[in-house]
């Protein structure tokens, strides 16, 4: 192989890395508020909530006073994200937070959020309605995804 082709190649190579690096950023911060089995949300679903209240009143939280210092958010920092899993047939279904950012990718943001089914011996007959209260650094996406749950929502301009 020539020197030429070498360079090329290289420089291919070095620019296809450059693009990788720019559209995929990781560490966008996530903080977990309130996790319940019993929230007032039939479907599954992710939303952006308007304030506390709302989301007092959707993941049953309900609160007497002051709502707790991980309820207070800092708008032009973050949102408020329900993740809903909707109803499930039996208890011990949990949304679990698995990690402390999420990733961002050609402006995506995948939460790390995971369904974790109840174990054999854990079939209490009740439906169940579990879901995740998260505050997310706002930036620069218009599109979140929960991968493993197969909920995408896409965001107005801020």
């Amino acid at each position: 192989m020539n020197a030429a082709a070498c360079s090329a190649i290289v420089l291919a190579l070095a620019g296809a890395a450059c693009q990788s690096l720019e559209n995929t950023q990781s560490g966008v911060a996530l903080r977990e508020i309130t996790a319940s089995s019993q929230c007032a949300v039939s479907d599954a679903k992710l939303a952006v909530l308007a304030d506390s209240a709302e989301a007092s009143r959707l993941t049953g939280a309900y609160r007497i006073g002051a709502q707790p210092a991980r309820w207070r958010i800092d708008d032009s920092r973050e949102r408020l994200l329900l993740v809903a899993a909707g109803r499930k047939p039996s208890a011990g279904y949990r949304l679990q937070l698995t990690q402390a950012d999420a990733a961002l990718q050609d402006g995506v943001l995948h939460l790390p959020v995971t369904l974790s089914a109840p174990g054999e011996a854990y079939r209490a007959a009740v439906i169940t309605s579990p879901c995740l209260l998260l505050a997310v650094q706002r930036g620069p996406y218009r599109r979140i995804v929960a991968d493993d749950l197969g909920l995408e929502l896409e965001l107005d301009a801020d």
